[in-house]
């Protein structure tokens, strides 16, 4: 649970200049100062894009899931689109684009 709350922390409520809370943190200092590099400035920005970029995939995720319902009704709105093409247009062939135009309105 420590672990979880050091991603939020970072990532969401500290400052690019004072996220080090966690394990996380300290791996970054350890691996700066191994490459020679001063920690005191590149573990917390390293430290707080990794959680930046954790809690993003989080939240995407979770929007996704919930949204999910209504993707269905999405894709129906563009198969039905899809009918309106010429008949010497296959729409079979747009099956693959219609579901990825769904879930990509879903996830905006």
């Amino acid at each position: 649970m420590g672990a979880v709350y050091a991603v939020l922390k970072n990532g969401m409520w500290d400052d690019p200049a004072v996220a080090a809370t966690g394990r996380t943190a300290q791996n970054f200092a350890e691996k700066a100062t191994e490459h020679g590099h001063e920690p005191k400035y590149i573990a917390p920005y390293l430290t707080w894009r990794y959680s930046y970029l954790l809690c993003g995939l989080v939240f995407g995720l979770v929007r996704l899931i919930v949204s999910y319902p209504d993707y269905n009704a999405v894709r129906a709105k563009y198969t039905a689109f899809l009918t309106q093409l010429p008949s010497q247009v296959p729409a079979e062939k747009f099956a693959t684009l219609t579901k990825f135009l769904a879930a990509y309105d879903l996830a905006l």
